[in-house]
């Protein structure tokens, strides 16, 4: 589960836009011939690395947050939605 998304890179607000909704995808499509249980497995993994990438976005420092182009305000926003939000 890769939290580095949420961690201050040469990433572009644009670029960490895109990953996150590469990340949306990821979660909202399964795989043809995916079983009703490999996918409540798949959701499962893709709630529990949503909940620590938020957890982890709420624990950086104001300049990590700028950054990354996020403001404190941003990252609560993010951060304290439930974890079977997108």
């Amino acid at each position: 589960m890769s939290n580095s998304m949420f961690y201050p890179c040469s990433t572009t607000r644009a670029e960490g836009s895109r990953k996150m909704i590469a990340l949306q995808h990821r979660s909202s499509s399964t795989p043809a011939g995916t079983s009703r249980r490999g996918g409540v497995f798949a959701a499962l993994q893709v709630w529990l690395e949503r909940r620590e990438q938020r957890r982890a976005l709420l624990n950086l420092s104001d300049p990590m947050l700028k950054d990354i182009g996020l403001s404190r305000a941003d990252a609560w926003a993010e951060g304290s939605k439930p974890f079977w939000r997108p």
